[in-house]
């Protein structure tokens, strides 16, 4: 059994979440997007069921503040704790590009972006009700606001706040409630073992990512080998390097892939 596979998006829907999603429902997944655009999306992405994400995630603090603040991208990382306390699904980034199906996660999904230092959260499973979710749930929709996982100077400056009487921070961006926060409460709970290698889902660095555009794919591909199931494509540093507005050089790892899916 294949598992439905559960991501966000809102906004501009760019050749690289088309893609995203058209390699996972051609791994036969079902594909749940959640958003606050939910005519928009459903009048763009055929085949993909579209869900309003305030179903799952109601318009409260701190997380609406993420939304508030322009920052999607943790906003994003509190909708996928909240779908996988729900148990929708397995969640994937729309810009992971799958290479091979996902077999249905019976325990944690998760993945090394550097071995032994950090992981990722593009990919995620957490089994409902197990001490890491609720853990990292609790902690990061906790008022006031606070980041146990965050540099010392970013600590000691966040308690000084609270003492003063701000339950948020100026710039909640600081909190770094993603990759960071994972990392801390999987080391904190002794869970490294169930941590992938980081050839599964991150082959490439995001400082790497303009590998996957580059008209010579010979490097990109290299690194992209068997153990491989989802190459995670960084859309953030591809918006910065304005590679999101047409799609790659045929000749690039990811031009061939929109080629394979019919994306132009």
């Amino acid at each position: 059994m294949k598992p439905v596979i559960v991501t966000y998006w809102e906004g501009k829907v760019s050749w690289l979440e088309r893609l995203s999603l058209a390699t996972m429902m051609s791994m036969g997944h079902r594909v749940e997007l959640f958003t606050r655009d939910v005519a928009a999306m459903r009048g763009t992405l055929e085949g993909v069921e579209v869900f309003d994400v305030r179903d799952v995630l109601p318009d409260e603090a701190p997380a609406i503040l993420y939304h508030q603040q322009k920052h999607y991208a943790l906003y994003a990382d509190i909708v996928r704790i909240a779908l996988l306390r729900q148990s929708r699904g397995l969640w994937c980034d729309a810009d992971c590009i799958l290479l091979s199906e996902l077999p249905q996660p019976t325990d944690y999904v998760m993945g090394w972006l550097d071995n032994g230092r950090r992981i990722n959260n593009a990919v995620l499973h957490m089994p409902s009700g197990s001490e890491l979710l609720e853990t990292y749930w609790r902690a990061i929709t906790a008022i006031p606001v606070r980041a146990p996982w965050a540099t010392p100077r970013v600590r000691v400056l966040r308690e000084l706040s609270i003492l003063c009487g701000n339950k948020f921070p100026r710039d909640i961006e600081e909190m770094s409630i993603g990759p960071r926060a994972l990392t801390y409460f999987v080391e904190r709970l002794g869970l490294q073992a169930h941590v992938a290698p980081k050839e599964r889902f991150y082959p490439l660095r995001d400082s790497e990512t303009h590998l996957l555009i580059d008209a010579d794919d010979r490097v990109a591909r290299a690194m992209i080998g068997p153990a491989t199931e989802i190459v995670h494509a960084w859309h953030g540093k591809l918006k910065r390097l304005h590679a999101l507005d047409a799609t790659p050089p045929a000749t690039s790892w990811l031009g061939q892939q929109c080629a394979a899916y019919g994306i132009r």
